[in-house]
């Protein structure tokens, strides 16, 4: 019986995920704005040094109120090996009487949704704290936004 257990537990073990945490840095500027939608593109960089490219989806949930307007983000992240992961979250912007996003910091929860290659099977939940209302033409700035991301995260094979 006990080499039964101990052949059954050593077979799923490889099936197991452990939590693991990943950082990042994000720099974006405004692509487009229609239909209620607002699409940044721009560059991750990870702890690690690997750079990614993005695409982040930003669609109001309900109207400003009392000025703060909620939203819901999805980000496509893209590195050079073709591997992705998406991230779907929510936050909630602080407006100016005029419905104009104020320079503040906002804090953004979710988790990931899909993932591809090295990425496939991933699971988790990520932090992100962004900064938006930047000068892009002050010396240094890289963009208009500017994000700094933690991640919990499992791969599941």
């Amino acid at each position: 019986m006990r080499a039964t257990l101990l052949t059954l537990f050593t077979a799923l073990t490889p099936l197991i995920a452990t939590a693991d945490t990943m950082t990042w840095r994000v720099a974006t500027v405004v692509s487009t704005q229609e239909a209620g939608e607002t699409v940044r593109r721009g560059v991750a960089i990870f702890s690690n040094g690997e750079p990614a490219t993005l695409t982040l989806r930003l669609r109001p949930t309900a109207p400003p109120s009392q000025g703060k307007m909620p939203f819901s983000i999805r980000t496509i992240y893209r590195f050079e090996d073709g591997s992705t992961f998406t991230v779907s979250g929510r936050g909630i912007a602080a407006m100016a009487a005029e419905g104009v996003p104020l320079t503040s910091e906002t804090q953004i929860e979710g988790g990931f949704v899909d993932g591809t290659g090295r990425f496939s099977g991933i699971e988790g939940t990520v932090v992100l704290k962004s900064r938006s209302g930047l000068d892009r033409s002050a010396p240094g700035v890289l963009g208009d936004q500017f994000s700094s991301a933690e991640a919990t995260y499992s791969l599941k094979r």
